[in-house]
């Protein structure tokens, strides 16, 4: 069986990332956010969706 192409896709993952520099530095938790600001470059919020990619190979037979 031969891959005839490769479909790439961005999608959201079923877990999350957290800022664990703003946690350590005392964010403070309301159930299951954080009220405070990040302080990691690269994050919008201390907890955030995480972020995948879906491989997809489309073989010679479809």
């Amino acid at each position: 069986m031969k891959i005839v192409d490769v479909i790439c896709s961005s999608g959201l993952s079923g877990f999350f990332f957290d800022d664990q520099r703003a946690i350590k530095k005392g964010a403070v938790r309301d159930g299951f956010c954080y009220v405070s600001d990040p302080v990691t470059e690269g994050f919008s919020k201390i907890r955030q969706a995480g972020e995948c990619v879906s491989i997809i190979l489309v073989l010679e037979d479809g």
